[in-house]
């Protein structure tokens, strides 16, 4: 859309015909336009825009076929992005991409093998710097709670809150502030600064958080108080 003229127009067509590429999980940092699409012969797979007709286009096809990766949670780490998608031969982990084919790949696979997932989830941005918390399975430490800066060696476990392979799983992560609290163990509010020793209990709940606000860098919430 055009704010001067107040006009808008069709930017591609990705999908010619009477059926739509749907686009979803719009997101736009470095200057570019992240998006998935399915153009009916790649399946749903990651794409970007510069928002010219010319400049938007399929990133990297990360499952070949008409099945698609399926990349969602899709959320900016300075000038790439970080997301959820499933490869050839591996169930849903964690991709990375900074627009270019030979940048667009697996960061992580948490659960190595077809139709074992990992399923990274319920991401958001580091308040503090360009890194990522969400979610995600192992098979050693259950469903705990992550960190990322987009890279191999920036990708690790913050905290295992219990020990084992049923995990705490950590929901709701909210940005509070210099930290973020989330949601686990079934309803208990826990507040990170990114490390298992900034990792604290805050609420026995349960705690509701999707009614909440940041306000003032302090959160307010729902929760169930039996008094």
């Amino acid at each position: 859309m055009d704010p001067a003229t107040r006009s808008s127009q069709l930017l591609v067509d990705l999908r010619p015909g009477s059926q739509s590429s749907w686009p979803q999980q719009i997101h736009v940092t470095g200057g570019r336009l992240w998006f998935s699409a399915d153009d009916g012969v790649h399946g749903r797979e990651l794409y970007v825009s510069d928002g010219t007709r010319a400049g938007t286009r399929l990133v990297r096809d990360l499952w070949p076929g008409s099945t698609g990766s399926n990349p969602g949670g899709m959320i900016a780490v300075g000038k790439r992005v970080v997301f959820g998608a499933t490869g050839a031969g591996r169930g849903i982990e964690l991709y990375v991409s900074d627009w270019t084919r030979a940048g667009t790949g697996l960061l992580k696979e948490f659960v190595p093998g077809v139709g074992l997932d990992g399923v990274p989830q319920f991401f958001v941005a580091d308040p503090t710097g360009p890194r990522v918390y969400f979610s995600a399975y192992t098979a050693t430490e259950g469903r705990e709670l992550w960190i990322t800066d987009g890279t191999p060696a920036g990708t690790r476990l913050v905290v295992d809150l219990v020990p084992g392979r049923v995990g705490s799983s950590p929901t709701l992560v909210r940005a509070m502030g210099t930290r973020i609290a989330f949601v686990a163990q079934g309803g208990t509010l826990y507040a990170s600064g990114g490390s298992a020793s900034s990792t604290q209990r805050l609420h026995a709940g349960p705690v509701f958080l999707t009614s909440s606000a940041v306000v003032g860098g302090r959160l307010v919430f729902n929760a169930w108080d039996s008094t």
